[in-house]
């Protein structure tokens, strides 16, 4: 929430007691907007807290925050319906590595592969009755300048699915805009955000 958003909710609040003092009669007191920078100041830092690192608190989940925690590295093997130029040999799995920066207000998500690298355009969470979660975005791929002569840049879409609050191992799906699709499995996660493929591959990922 951004200050003057939160400024002008709280004015509100204010306004709302107010009226209602004066309507039921009860004089409402000379000073009563002395403590409204202090007020702001305290909910707003409560906020920032709350959107950067409270929401992540076990205790919290699910009766006040739904969203599971993805926040970190995660190790990952691609399938693909790519047809290989060699006649019946099956396309290799890829090695990818997902590197999904969190906030309770805004989720991204960053793919590495050997040879390209995906950034998301939108991302969001979904809920269904029983508890479950699906995380779904949209991103660009962009490959490295070495493979663009047979790789070109596309679009996709990924899904992932799952009940845990902060899950370790996740099943999940990709389309692209080649007319190619596949599949998703994540079988580690790191707590560090990595900035490319060479420094995730290298790390330890927790598996269970």
């Amino acid at each position: 929430m951004q200050a003057n958003h939160l400024w002008t909710l709280i004015y509100f609040a204010f306004l709302v007691w107010v009226a209602i003092l004066a309507i039921g009669g009860t004089a409402v007191p000379d000073g009563w907007r002395a403590p409204l920078p202090t007020v702001v100041a305290v909910v707003g830092w409560a906020a920032f807290a709350f959107d950067r690192w409270l929401w992540r608190f076990r205790l919290l989940y699910p009766w006040f925050v739904k969203q599971p925690n993805l926040h970190g590295t995660f190790r990952a093997t691609l399938g693909s319906t790519w047809l290989s130029p060699e006649p019946g040999r099956p396309p290799d799995p890829i090695e990818a590595y997902f590197v999904i920066r969190q906030r309770y207000s805004a989720i991204s998500v960053r793919m590495f592969t050997k040879e390209s690298s995906s950034a998301s355009l939108t991302a969001s969470f979904g809920y269904d009755s029983d508890g479950g979660w699906t995380f779904i975005a949209t991103y660009q791929n962009t490959p490295s300048p070495l493979v663009s002569q047979r790789s070109a840049p596309h679009y996709g879409s990924l899904l992932f699915a799952g009940h845990s609050r902060k899950p370790v191992t996740v099943e999940g799906h990709y389309w692209t805009s080649r007319n190619t699709q596949g599949t998703i499995r994540i079988t580690g996660r790191n707590a560090v955000l990595f900035e490319s493929f060479d420094a995730a591959r290298g790390e330890h990922y927790r598996s269970a």
